[in-house]
This record gives C-alpha cells, structure tokens and sequence, in this order.
C-alpha cells in the first residue's frame, strides 16, 4: 500500500506527488484491528448473553413465587369450601336415597320382610308388626302368600314402627 501526498509549491507554479510506501506492519494492523474487533463482539455477546440469563433466571423466579402463591391460595379456597362440599354431597346422596326409596318403598319393605321371614323360617311367627302405610303396600305382594302358608302369622298394623321397619314376635322350639 502507498501513501500519495501532493503539494503545491507557489513559486514553481507546479505540483509536486510525492509517494512514500507505507511499512508492512500495515497488514499487522489489519490483523490486530481484526482481532481486537473479533474479542470486542465475543465480549459483547457474552456480557449480552450474561444479561439475559440473569433476566430469564428473575422471571422464573417470579413465576416460581406466583405459582407457589398460586398453590397456597387453591389450598385455602379448598379448605373453606371442603365442609361445604362435603355437605352438599351428603344432602344430594340423602334427596337421591329418598327419592329412590319413594318411588320403589313397596319394593325394599318388601325385601326386608322377606329377608326377616327368612332368618326366622324353621320357627314359628306370631306376629309380624309394620307400620300402617307399609302393611297396605304388601298387600298383594308375595310376603302376603308367606304368611299364608303359616296359619299363626299376621300382619299388624303399628304407627310406632317406622316406614322400612319390620317387628318380629316369634316362638323358638314350638
């Protein structure tokens, strides 16, 4: 590489190019300029990459607390509402039970005298007590030919027996 330079000698009227080459150690500039803007950019990039860490390391901490608060406040909500809840499944199970019970009560009355005459077949019975509503229903039903077929049975209407309840009076070893 050269270097021109040009002066203008006012006596002489004339220009003068004076050319003077430049010294290798140009090429070693380039090379040092090149260098020191190649570790320049790296230290750029990394302090630039350092930032972002650290601000990607404080947002997910931030996330961390905001979804432990988050926890917290599920089990708080929770506790409030577990009584609650538990309550209100209790009295959904206990309307769906009456509601059952309502509509097939001569059924299941029915299930638990037969199941009673059962336990008690090889003995004798006397009496069998129900409540009012409860002896008009098994009228007809199958538990009416049962104590047909044993000559001592009745069925006794009792208001202080509950719905679903059935009173056995028996004798053991006649």
């Amino acid at each position: 590489m050269s270097r021109k330079t040009v002066y203008k000698l006012p006596v002489i009227e004339k220009a003068i190019v004076l050319e003077s080459k430049m010294p290798n150690d140009g090429n070693n500039k380039d090379e040092l300029l090149e260098t020191v803007s190649k570790e320049k950019y790296k230290r750029g990039w990394d302090d630039a990459l350092k930032k972002y860490q650290e601000d990607v390391d404080h947002l997910c901490q931030g996330l961390r607390k905001a979804i432990e608060g988050l926890k917290q406040e599920r089990d708080n909500v929770w506790d409030r509402c577990e009584k609650e809840i538990i309550k209100l499944v209790l009295a959904v199970a206990k309307k769906a039970v009456y509601e059952e019970v309502s509509k097939d009560s001569g059924k299941i009355i029915e299930r638990v005298v037969v199941e009673a005459i059962n336990k008690v077949k090889e003995n004798k019975i006397l009496k069998l007590y129900l409540n009012p509503e409860d002896v008009e229903e098994l009228k007809g039903l199958k538990i009416t030919e049962l104590l047909r077929d044993n000559e001592d049975s009745e069925m006794i209407s009792d208001i202080d027996i509950s719905r679903g309840v059935v009173g056995l009076l028996q004798i053991v070893g006649y």
